[in-house]
């Protein structure tokens, strides 16, 4: 009898911890471990990859997978090109974030990479496009990691980002800046 008692007590204050504890599947994404990158091309030839400072995110559960990106944070490594994005291309001040989302299985077992076929959506400057996103994902150490395996491209008319880029032309002078952009990233994302 006393042996039932330890071990139902044992039972309920095992139960009882593990309950308090956040579930594996729902993760934070780590801004210090996680990177979003993107290419511009000039001058039909000249390409530079830029980032954002602030990007949030989580992992749910569910599957459900959301990024939020601060537009505002752009870093290109030149000060007035930041501006210039920030106000005339991104518009921060009517379209302060990026969102992306998507639905992603989350049976990725401990040590095992996989490559995956996501279908997303991408809410940029006011207008949601739907992407397929190719990537790698892997749990390891109780982080899930998630990777482009290649770039997604995005078209700058879809999200209504032409005007943007016109008005970068003029104010840098530019005689071109492509209107196809790849878009690479890895995210963390931690228990």
């Amino acid at each position: 009898m006393f042996k039932n008692f330890i071990f139902i007590g044992i039972f309920i204050l095992t139960t009882g911890l593990l309950g308090c504890q956040k579930s594996p599947e729902e993760m934070t994404l780590d801004p210090n471990q996680s990177v979003i990158s993107f290419t511009s091309i000039k001058k039909g030839n000249i390409a530079e990859t830029h980032t954002f400072k602030t990007i949030s995110g989580t992992f749910a559960s569910d599957g459900l997978l959301k990024v939020d990106i601060q537009l505002a944070s752009v870093e290109t490594h030149i000060p007035v090109r930041n501006e210039r994005m920030k106000t005339l291309l991104f518009e921060v001040s009517k379209f302060s974030t990026a969102e992306l989302t998507a639905s992603v299985n989350n049976d990725f077992p401990e040590g095992k990479i996989r490559q995956v076929s996501v279908k997303a959506h991408l809410n940029l400057h006011g207008k949601t496009v739907p992407l397929t996103i190719d990537a790698q994902v892997a749990r390891v150490g109780g982080e899930l990691i998630v990777g482009s395996l290649k770039p997604v491209i995005l078209q700058v008319a879809d999200f209504g980002l032409s005007e943007g880029v016109d008005r970068l032309m003029q104010a840098a002078k530019l005689p071109s800046i492509a209107r196809t952009v790849p878009v690479t990233f890895n995210l963390v994302f931690k228990p």
